[in-house]
């Protein structure tokens, strides 16, 4: 589930950059932009039980109760204009949800790459004692397999239970399937 998680926030900080950039042109539709992305980023982030989902919601409050008047404290320097006012919030929560988002993608990568090196030192210890049969497509079901070799060796697993309990079946197909790509490549 981690690697759905980063991909689908990478996928969304893609998008952002569209947002933004309407900022910069002072599109009107700025604010209508970045609403329906938080909304589409909050859909998203759900299923996969992710609390910047949260976060999202308490932010689209925030961005809902300027238009309703509130005049925001770190917003002092936007003067007496309502709609300048709700562009500069409009701004902190585009910040703040971009550098939550970069925040745990970086979490997400550290703990994947500790992974990733488990998984190699897996496929070389294995790879010594026995071949391991890499199919020209790697499908789940030839994932499952190479997996269930990789646990099959006594001297690997503890190591092997250690990321079977760690990880969910999507996350060690990633796992796999980004060290077997750098193997044969």
């Amino acid at each position: 589930m981690l690697a759905l998680q980063r991909e689908t926030m990478i996928e969304q900080l893609l998008k952002l950059t569209q947002v933004a950039g309407q900022y910069s042109q002072r599109d009107p539709e700025f604010l209508l932009r970045l609403d329906q992305w938080l909304d589409q980023t909050q859909e998203k982030l759900k299923p996969l039980r992710s609390p910047i989902a949260g976060r999202i919601s308490s932010q689209r409050a925030l961005l809902t109760s300027v238009q309703d008047g509130y005049r925001h404290p770190q917003v002092e320097n936007a003067g007496r204009s309502y709609r300048k006012h709700q562009r500069a919030v409009g701004v902190l929560v585009l910040e703040e949800i971009e550098q939550t988002l970069r925040e745990k993608v970086d979490s997400i990568d550290g703990e994947l790459d500790v992974l990733k090196e488990k998984v190699a030192q897996l496929l070389a210890i294995v790879s010594q004692k026995e071949p391991i049969e890499i199919p020209e497509f790697l499908t789940a079901d030839a994932m499952d397999r190479i997996w269930a070799q990789l646990g099959s060796n006594e001297e690997t697993r503890s190591m092997y239970l250690y990321i079977q309990a760690k990880t969910d079946r999507s996350d060690r197909h990633y796992l796999l399937g980004e060290m077997i790509t750098q193997m044969v490549s």
